[in-house]
Formats: C-alpha cells, structure tokens, sequence
C-alpha cells in the first residue's frame, strides 16, 4: 500500500477506532503523519488564503508580496503548530511520538466547519474559529488514547556508538 493511503487509512482509524489505530503505529508513524497533516490543513482548511497570497504575489510583483504571503501562511499553520506541542504535553514523554497522528480529528472538524461556512450555512464566523475547535477535538482524542499508546523505551547507546 502506497504511503499516502496508509496514511489516509491511519487517519480513518484515528477518527473512528482512535484507540486501536494509536497503538499499532509504529514508531516513527506519528511524526510523519504531522507532517502530512500540514499540508492537509493547509490545503482543506485554507485554501483559499493560499490562493489570495499568489495572486497577491502575481499582482504587486515584489517583496511586499512575498513576506505578506509568508505571513498569511505562517499564520495558518499557527494552530497546528500549537495543537502539536499540546497534544506532546498531553500524551507526555515517551509517547509523544503520536502527537502527528491524533490531528486526525482538527483535520475533519476545520475542514467541515471551512465547507459550512463556504457553503453559507454559517457564512460569518472568525477565522480562527476552525483551529480552536479542530485543537479542542485532538487535544480531546489525545487524552483518550493516552492509556492506550505504549511508552517508547530510549534504546541506551554503547559508549562505543556514541563518538
């Protein structure tokens, strides 16, 4: 199976079995299941600021453009940044390794409530409305799986290894 539909399986176990699916991950699985999980939050839940930074950037042609552009998306990536480091705090040492996975449920819920409000179901809520909900939803998940996720052991190193 492909990496990217692993992962889309993982995040489906996530909101659906968050439990089971958080103890059979691998070691390494939640750490890049955060990184995919930015890109998907950037691309499900702000969309459209992406699209107005590179036409603000085709239309003024300089580095004004360019640092407003980066502003707009470092400030779209601030709530997943900081649902990261919470659900790391949550889940505590040794297990913070699936922090990236438990985004899983701040994935759906900031994509829904971005499609009600497209849609004019709600047409005028904050912008920072989806990422606090979405935070509150992982940071959720996250202390419900936490008896469930085994702590990872540091493997000692040998004198030896280590220089």
């Amino acid at each position: 199976m492909s990496a990217v539909l692993h992962w889309v399986e993982r995040q489906g176990g996530m909101l659906v079995a968050p439990r089971r699916t958080a103890a059979a991950l691998g070691d390494d699985e939640g750490r890049r299941d955060g990184r995919w999980a930015l890109v998907v939050w950037l691309l499900g839940v702000h969309t459209y600021d992406i699209v107005e930074v590179v036409a603000r950037i085709v239309a003024l042609r300089n580095l004004d453009g360019v640092l407003g552009g980066a502003a707009d998306l470092a400030f779209a990536l601030l709530a997943p940044f900081v649902t990261i480091f919470a659900l790391e705090l949550g889940l505590g040492t040794g297990r913070d390794h699936r922090a990236g996975t438990c985004l899983a449920p701040m994935l759906a819920v900031g994509a829904s409530l971005r499609l009600v409000q497209t849609t004019g179901l709600w047409p005028s809520f904050p912008t920072w409305l989806p990422g606090l909900v979405g935070a509150a939803a992982a940071i959720g998940v996250a202390l419900y799986v936490r008896s469930a996720v085994p702590v990872r052991r540091a493997v000692p190193v040998r004198p030896e290894e280590a220089s």
